[in-house]
């Protein structure tokens, strides 16, 4: 059946890639709201469909392996969808909830055409000892024996129509189950859920109906033997059609403990999703979604660069320029710079507090604050001065004055030493005696 359901759910996943959103698409978009610890849990899925939409829904796990987050991508929009009525988100989650926990199971556990088949194999041959049993009613005998015939004969159909009413709704069920496998539909995944449980009704009965039977047989058989009247040469053809099937008892045995392992897995699925109790639980997954896809609109908000503010990479760092405190007192629009400082710090207690949707309100009218007080300016651009640049440069500045003059005073002592100098030079050569 697996190797079925693989073949169809291709051909659905090769459909959808053609005509619009693929389950790779939907697990791409899912990524978006994966925390920590977190991985999609990635399986070949079909489409779900949903009030004549369809929708990949994507389980998140955690690190092993259990849900906690079952993200709807429609494939409509290709978007994250999540219906402003409880009822549908529910429903459609449900069915994810249902689609996974089949799909993913061991096939051991899964209703077989096989046990179907025998269950089938077992009746012909009843019905068959039946038509025999109806025969030897026929027959004259003392009213001990037919007492015992009829008595045999009510036994054996009620074993018959345990065993056919277990046939016809476990071939329902088989039905029902690939059906949705191929096709899930949120409108049908409750009345699978409840064939889960009536499907396996009479199981239980098969083999205290199968003891009745064979213990009217063996009374049956001691009152044909113990009778005078049957000819001594009749007696074995009798028993032998009187006689329970040697193999009755190993084929009831077998479809009980196959009921019985099968029957244990679709309840426990039957139990944790239907009704009011199933609904409660998928609402606990609803609620985490809700509040997911608020935190990752918060974030992207937030976050992401908004064309309003042209100037700014985000939100954040425009919040940030408003509030920096060399800034804060020369903006125009002081009103509006208190409003944002008090939002700003609300904002932030509402995002502690996992309060996403109130945290995204008071974000979003902190960003139209945000743009008027940007758009009128600043009173007084601030300039800081910076006192131990001008300090320093001074500082050189009079050493440079410094080391001139001494450059300056030590220039004129050396040009005085040589004024002297040329002068007596020129005294001694005025002194000079020609000798002619």
């Amino acid at each position: 059946m697996k190797k079925i359901f693989l073949i169809l759910s291709f051909m659905v996943l090769l459909s959808s890639s053609l005509l619009g959103l693929s389950l790779f698409g939907a697990q791409d978009i899912s990524k978006n709201y994966i925390s920590e610890n977190e991985m999609i849990d990635s399986y070949t899925q079909p489409m779900i469909s949903c009030e004549k939409l369809d929708y990949f829904v994507i389980p998140i796990v955690n690190s092993i392996g259990e849900a906690v987050l079952f993200i709807p991508v429609s494939s409509l929009s290709s978007e994250v969808f999540i219906s402003k009525t409880d009822s549908f988100n529910i429903k459609l989650v449900k069915s994810e909830f249902l689609l996974k926990d089949l799909i993913n199971s061991n096939s051991s556990n899964y209703l077989s055409l096989q046990l179907i088949d025998k269950t089938s194999t077992l009746i012909n041959s009843l019905n068959s000892k039946k038509a025999q049993l109806k025969g030897l009613s026929l027959k004259k005998y003392s009213s001990n024996v037919n007492t015992q015939i009829t008595l045999t004969e009510n036994n054996l159909n009620i074993l018959i129509t345990y065993l056919t009413e277990i046939q016809d709704n476990l071939t329902d069920l088989y039905s029902n189950q690939n059906s949705y496998l191929s096709n899930p539909d949120c409108d049908k995944s409750e009345s699978l859920l409840i064939s889960f449980d009536s499907s396996f009704k009479r199981y239980d009965q098969i083999t205290q109906a199968t003891s009745d039977y064979i213990q009217t047989s063996d009374l049956l058989i001691t009152a044909l033997v113990a009778d005078g009247s049957i000819p001594s040469q009749e007696i074995a053809g009798i028993v032998s059609v009187a006689s329970p099937s040697q193999s009755l008892n190993s084929q009831v045995s077998y479809i009980y403990e196959s009921l019985s392992s099968t029957s244990a897995f679709y309840t426990n699925l039957s139990n944790n999703l239907k009704g009011n109790i199933g609904n409660q639980k998928i609402k606990i997954y609803i609620d985490n979604l809700i509040l997911r896809k608020d935190y990752v609109l918060y974030k992207n908000v937030l976050e992401t660069y908004d064309s309003s503010l042209p100037n700014y990479s985000n939100v954040d760092s425009a919040i940030t320029t408003i509030l920096d405190p060399e800034n804060k007192s020369y903006w125009k629009e002081q009103d509006e710079v208190m409003a944002v400082q008090k939002l700003y710090t609300e904002m932030n207690s509402n995002f502690s507090k996992a309060e996403y949707s109130q945290a995204i309100l008071k974000l979003n009218t902190i960003k139209l604050k945000a743009k008027t007080i940007i758009d009128s300016g600043f009173t007084e651009i601030p300039v800081q001065t910076n006192w131990f640049n001008y300090i320093f440069i001074g500082f050189i500045i009079l050493i440079l004055i410094i080391l001139l003059i001494f450059i300056k005073k030590k220039g004129n002592k050396k040009n005085s030493y040589k004024k002297k100098s040329l002068k007596k030079k020129n005294d001694d050569f005025l002194k000079y005696d020609d000798p002619f």
